[in-house]
Parts: C-alpha cells; sequence; structure tokens
C-alpha cells in the first residue's frame, strides 16, 4: 500500500492480514429453547406392522391430539384405496400364497407403575393381550392399513411397472373412448379384448382376478361398450382360444399360460 505525504513525497506501507473466520457484527444471539419439545416427554408413537413385524416408523408425538391429527391422515389414506391388497406370494408352504396382514400400531411410554401388557379386541371383537419386548413401550391401539395392490400389465415391467387398478381402468378398460371393451376372466388373467388385439392383466391368484372383474363391473354399469362376458374355463372353446392367443402373444408355453398364481 502507499500514501503521498504533504510534502509530495511517497510512502509505502505494510499490514499483516489477520488469519481466521471474520466475526460477524452486532450482538451474539442466545440460543433459544425449542419450546414444549425440551419441557415436555415423548409420550406416544405410530408405526406400521406387516405380519406383526415392523414395516414403517412414523415418528413420535406428545399427547393424543398429535396422535390423533396423523391418525386422521392415515384413515383417510386408507379410505382412498380403490382394490386394497388382499394376498401375498412370499409365505412358506404350497405356493406360498397367503392373506396380507398389516396394521397401524400406536404405543404409548409407560410410566412407572404400568406394565408392558395392554389388552384390546382382535378382529372377532374379543379381548386379548398385547405384550411388546420393550420395558418402556406398551400397545395403546391398533387400527387396519389398507394398502393398494399392483398388477402386472402385460407388456411392462412385472416388478419396476407394476400398475394400480385406477391405470388399469383409465388405460385399458377406457370406457370413455367408446370403444367396445370385452371384459372376462382366465384362471389368474383378466382379458381386455377390442377387434382383433387384447391386453391382459396377471392377478396374483384367481380370487384376485374375479375381485378386479366385479369391481370394473360395478364402475362400467352404465358403459354399454364394456361387455362384461364372465369367465373361461381351460376345457371350454373360449378358454382353449384365450391359451392359443396368450401363447402367440407372448411367446410363453400353454403350461405357463394356464397357471392359475403367480409370483409377481
Amino acid at each position: 500500500m502507499k500514501k503521498t505525504r504533504q510534502d509530495g513525497t511517497i510512502q509505502y506501507y505494510y499490514y499483516k492480514k489477520k488469519i481466521g473466520r471474520h466475526k460477524k457484527a452486532g450482538r451474539k444471539k442466545r440460543k433459544r429453547q425449542r419450546g414444549r419439545e425440551w419441557q415436555e416427554p415423548w409420550n406416544y408413537k405410530i408405526m406400521r406392522f406387516d405380519f406383526r413385524k415392523q414395516a414403517t416408523y412414523f415418528g413420535v408425538y406428545h399427547d393424543l391430539d398429535e396422535v390423533n391429527y396423523v391418525k386422521g391422515i392415515l384413515e383417510k389414506r386408507n379410505s382412498e384405496v380403490v382394490f386394497p391388497k388382499k394376498y401375498t406370494n412370499n409365505g412358506r408352504g404350497g405356493n406360498g400364497m397367503r392373506n396380507f396382514k398389516s396394521e397401524y400400531v400406536i404405543m404409548k411410554r409407560l410410566s412407572d407403575d404400568e406394565t408392558p401388557v395392554t389388552k384390546l379386541r382382535n378382529e372377532y371383537g374379543k379381548f386379548v393381550d398385547n405384550v411388546t419386548t420393550s420395558e418402556n413401550w406398551a400397545v395403546y391401539e391398533k387400527f387396519p392399513c389398507v394398502v393398494e395392490e399392483t398388477f402386472w400389465v402385460y407388456g411392462y415391467n412385472p416388478k419396476t411397472d407394476r400398475k394400480e387398478f385406477s391405470w388399469i381402468y383409465d388405460n385399458l378398460v377406457d370406457p370413455e373412448s367408446g370403444d367396445i371393451v370385452m371384459v372376462y376372466v382366465y384362471n389368474n388373467k383378466v382379458i381386455l379384448k377390442r377387434d382383433d388385439d387384447f391386453d391382459f392383466v396377471i392377478c396374483k391368484n384367481t380370487a384376485d382376478a374375479i375381485r378386479m372383474y366385479n369391481i370394473i363391473e360395478e364402475k362400467s354399469k352404465k358403459m354399454k361398450n364394456v361387455l362384461m362376458t364372465g369367465s373361461a374355463s381351460t376345457k371350454s372353446g373360449r378358454g382353449q382360444y384365450t391359451i392359443d392367443s396368450i401363447s402367440e402373444k407372448t411367446g410363453w408355453d400353454r403350461r405357463k399360460v394356464m397357471l392359475k398364481s403367480t409370483r409377481s
């Protein structure tokens, strides 16, 4: 750096720059307490259990007002499910098919004089003991978790691109298009045929295929272009025609087409 003296001569000078972070100007802020989070304990928590194993953890809550708010959101989510999941194929024995069981569980923190055993009504209305392995938490309440089923639509990836019923109805049945579509069931498959082409949905089992057929029928009862034509058995002429058509479309052998359940 340089500056000019009064007599016109130049004066050079230097300064050493301070090392470290520059301090902010103004008063130092006090660390403020966060309110009830440190004043009151978290007395409740909500989790989802599938087959009595924890699947999802939602969070902890101070009191029942907070719990009931979240419960209301979860119950609304239940009510919006169109095609509830009823079966899973991850079990053992037979073809591995078993009824799907999922529920939301509200846990309550135990006080000094409480035990981890609570009595709640089961699906038959009978009071049964609910026991946890925790010394600090007990089951306060349970209610069902309704999960939307997804399906393998042929032409889409059966694992990464599964479709919900609403997508199938809007895109494959597509009643608003005015096209004539014939719907029927063959084993665990729902066939949607129009003109010389057809789509089909592979369900987990025949029960799911029939359930899908019934929901389509209910939603389309005022649509004259959606023809619900029942089911086809393997030994019938339409059943043999269906096997040949699917085999030709997919390259599958007849034995695979005739399966009544699938793991996808």
